[in-house]
């Protein structure tokens, strides 16, 4: 994240906290660090509520013949350009699958598409914005695979809802 961006989130966060009666969070991993970085909250109510991602069980998937996996690119952690260069070497071996990138801010796009293209990529990826919910849902649900390699989540929504509908799933270690 920027600098600009960690002050806004920072500023927003802690006030965020300092109003809220409790707070619940996604996982003891996702716990133990609001813990860890801020120490005051011990005192308050906060709660882990696991998964909370019942949300997927209305996500109904269309199987089409059409396969492909689907990656993330809205922010820096997600790692875009690991996901290309694991594409380009599994292009290379006759391997890969399509891959969607959702999510990708139109400066982003610009970037990435560039990437694309000096991997020699254009015939296997495809670049999509911010889609709405019910065209992001349908997209995800469908996707063959769903590919997460994110250098920091404090849990990783995605994983467990590509883990909930069956959808196989490539995560980092963190």
């Amino acid at each position: 994240f920027t600098t600009k961006a960690r002050l806004f989130r920072k500023i927003s966060f802690e006030v965020g906290y300092r109003q809220a009666d409790g707070i619940a969070c996604i996982s003891e991993r996702t716990r133990d660090d609001l813990f860890a970085s801020r120490p005051w909250l011990r005192g308050h109510l906060v709660r882990v509520a696991l998964l909370g991602a019942d949300h997927v069980k209305t996500w109904y998937p269309i199987r089409s013949s059409e396969e492909y996996a689907i990656a993330f690119g809205q922010w820096g952690n997600k790692n875009v350009d690991l996901v290309l260069d694991a594409w380009s070497d599994l292009d290379l071996r006759g391997e890969a699958l399509p891959l969607v990138l959702v999510g990708l801010s139109e400066a982003s796009r610009v970037r990435v598409q560039a990437k694309v293209n000096y991997l020699a990529l254009g015939q296997v990826v495809r670049i999509l914005p911010w889609l709405p919910p019910d065209a992001f849902h349908e997209r995800f649900a469908s996707a063959r695979l769903v590919v997460f390699p994110s250098d920091f989540e404090g849990f990783g929504l995605p994983a467990i809802e590509a883990m909930m509908l069956g959808i196989p799933v490539v995560i980092s270690d963190d």
